[in-house]
């Protein structure tokens, strides 16, 4: 009998998921996530996570309930070297950006800040 924490291998994605040519990672299904924009940066998790493989991308979507163009918005990635990081998405009232994935099974995440006025943003992620 060992102690300890198990390493389990994920060799198969769900059958939801499925992979473009072009090295994105798509899903049949709904995923997404909001959070408000404030004078602060404010996160918002995505329903899903995202499995990937060597050299996928994923996009995001978004679009503000305002559609005030003083919205930043930041989307979660990973760097080459597998580091989490924040990708700049644009100032807008709504937008679309592709940042890398990579080989991770993670929940996409996603910040906005408005410093002018409050709203509310929306993301959609495939």
């Amino acid at each position: 009998m060992a102690l300890g924490t198990a390493i389990v291998p994920v060799t198969n994605p769900p059958a939801a998921t499925a992979h473009a040519a072009n090295g994105t990672s798509t899903r049949s299904s709904g995923c997404g996530g909001n959070m408000p924009a404030m004078p602060w940066w404010s996160t918002g998790q995505a329903n899903c996570s995202h499995w990937g493989r060597p050299g996928a991308k994923i996009t995001y979507s978004w679009h503000s309930l305002k559609n005030d163009g003083y919205n930043a918005v930041q989307v979660r990635g990973f760097d080459a070297k597998g580091r989490s990081r924040w990708y700049g998405c644009g100032w807008a009232g709504s937008g679309k950006c592709t940042v890398p994935w990579g080989n991770y099974i993670a929940t996409p995440k996603a910040r906005a800040m408005n410093k002018v006025h409050t709203d509310h943003i929306y993301y959609s992620v495939s």
